[in-house]
């Protein structure tokens, strides 16, 4: 039976590559599994670490959004600058940039949308948390560099 699994499982065009038998008849019952859900793939974890990155990356990434509504900002008040905490703790600027930054999403500049790389660290997890911090035209807002 566990053989047949593993054929089950090639033969669904799924790579069954453990070589402990053991396991991949585990790997291969799970991806069979998925495949019958709607689902192309499982998650295998052996440990919180790795279990901790799979959540991570399949359902943060699967629910965050790259846009916020700004809340509790004074009408007309568009010097914004928006930092995101990084894996190391540092603080990283996000440029105001359409391609690899944040935009306004409409003219009415009461939400932003992330693009690019930092959209991507956001739902990769890579960004943990965003700052907005807004202030009268002309006031230069610093980003501390530090954690």
């Amino acid at each position: 039976m566990e053989v047949q699994e593993i054929g089950r499982a090639k033969q669904l065009g799924l790579e069954v590559t453990d070589t402990d038998p053991e396991a991949a008849v585990v790997n291969a019952r799970m991806a069979g599994k998925a495949q019958t859900g709607g689902t192309s793939s499982y998650l295998a974890v052996t440990d919180s670490a790795s279990l901790e990155a799979a959540l991570t990356t399949a359902i943060v990434g699967a629910v965050a959004s790259c846009t916020f509504p700004l809340t509790d900002v004074p009408v007309g008040l568009t010097n914004l600058a928006i930092s995101a905490r990084d894996s190391s703790g540092s603080n990283v600027k996000i440029p105001q940039d359409s391609s690899h930054g944040w935009t306004f999403t409409d003219s009415s500049e009461d939400a932003i949308l992330l693009d690019g790389t930092p959209c991507a660290n956001l739902r990769s997890g890579a960004y943990t948390s965003f700052q907005f911090v807004c202030a009268c035209d002309g006031v230069i807002i610093c980003i501390d560099k530090g954690s």
